[in-house]
């Protein structure tokens, strides 16, 4: 029923973090969506693709071993639009977070719907701020917009007093690659701003968007500001918003020191593994408890948290939809599933019905809605 990519797959022959070359195989997960947003195309159309897991003997970082082709990754835009209060708020505080430093000229990469590139250029009247975006749909008068990705356009780095980066690294194949290739170009004295999630909380949190096709290796403080030091990158300021992200500014001071040995990650690796097995585990139970429903059933949010369910033993057959605040999304099917996506309000149309809600860090937020919406909405968690 579906296709294989027809595109030659990368494999990792060396540790994204450390160089390290011996990379053992810890996990496979079969038959995986390769792309986590919302189409109008037909089932046939769709591709899956195995996720081989594997951990860094050298540094214990767990990462996929096979990656997948951006242009299959990022076949369409699902970064749209910011939907939900826990994203308003990130971006508000990241950008309170940067104008702290009074920035003048800055390069925003992969800045996707604009949102905080707006909040900045709408509090700071001097600024000039370029936004370097693959695929954007943003138009402003106060943000210039280069179209591409970074690694193509690294001259615009230059003479920029500021360079912020939100929830990108954890996007990129080859993080410490990335970063030294924009710090070799950035000024001395100049900033970073860095945002990036909180990807052990995600796991923790039994969240399906900690590590995916996307999210390909285990970023975590102890590693990564060991690597920011490496590369020159002083660390002057840094926040955690919620058990969301980590906010970084760093200043560049030409200064590298020598990685002796990077903190070994291997026990929270691990704890992935177990996440997977928990998920299968709620699928098993979520069949059972619905194995006699006659009520509809809903599965919540029209991105990774529904495909991993699936692909993990979740009964589909019994689900009568998505559920889904962005309205882009609303209207179409689910990639990877037959699943029609609707809007939140789908559930006041029933007198009974059932929610399956994992959902991470946005667990109390969308159960709250739904239950304003219907309060004898049964949520199964």
């Amino acid at each position: 029923m579906y296709n294989k990519i027809v595109n030659k797959i990368n494999s990792r022959d060396k540790c994204c973090i450390c160089k390290g070359i011996d990379l053992y195989e810890k996990l496979t997960i079969e038959n995986f969506p390769v792309y986590m947003g919302t189409v109008l195309s037909v089932c046939e159309e769709d591709k899956k693709y195995d996720q081989n897991w594997g951990i860094c003997k050298k540094c214990g970082c767990i990462q996929l071993l096979d990656l997948v082709p951006l242009q299959e990754l990022y076949s369409k835009n699902h970064h749209s639009e910011v939907v939900g209060q826990i994203w308003a708020e990130h971006h508000a505080s990241f950008a309170k977070f940067i104008l702290y430093s009074n920035p003048n000229n800055v390069i925003e990469i992969g800045g996707a719907h604009g949102y905080l590139a707006t909040l900045i250029v709408n509090q700071s009247k001097e600024i000039e701020y370029l936004m370097v975006e693959p695929d954007t749909n943003i138009i402003s008068k106060k943000i210039s917009i280069v179209k591409g990705y970074i690694e193509d356009h690294l001259e615009t780095i230059s003479g920029k007093d500021t360079i912020i980066h939100s929830h990108v690294l954890e996007h990129v194949y080859s993080p410490v690659d990335f970063l030294s290739k924009i710090v070799e170009i950035m000024d001395i004295d100049s900033n970073m701003f860095i945002s990036f999630p909180n990807i052990m909380a995600l796991i923790r949190a039994k969240g399906a968007n900690s590590l995916n096709f996307e999210h390909t290796y285990l970023l975590v403080p102890e590693q990564i500001e060991v690597i920011f030091e490496s590369l020159g990158l002083a660390l002057m300021r840094k926040q955690e918003y919620l058990e969301h992200s980590y906010f970084y500014h760093l200043k560049k001071t030409g200064i590298r020191s020598k990685i002796d040995l990077l903190p070994n990650i291997n026990e929270k690796s691990l704890e992935f593994l177990d996440m997977v097995k928990d998920l299968k585990d709620f699928a098993i139970y979520v069949n059972e408890k619905v194995s006699n429903v006659e009520a509809p059933i809903y599965l919540f949010g029209a991105h990774i948290f529904s495909q991993s369910l699936v692909v993990l033993g979740l009964n589909s057959e019994k689900i009568s939809g998505i559920i889904d605040n962005s309205q882009s999304k609303q209207n179409q099917r689910l990639y990877g599933t037959n699943l029609l996506v609707y809007p939140s309000t789908v559930v006041s149309e029933h007198p009974l019905v059932y929610v399956v809600l994992k959902a991470s860090h946005y667990q109390e937020e969308i159960k709250s809605q739904l239950l304003k919406i219907n309060p004898n909405v049964v949520i199964l968690e």
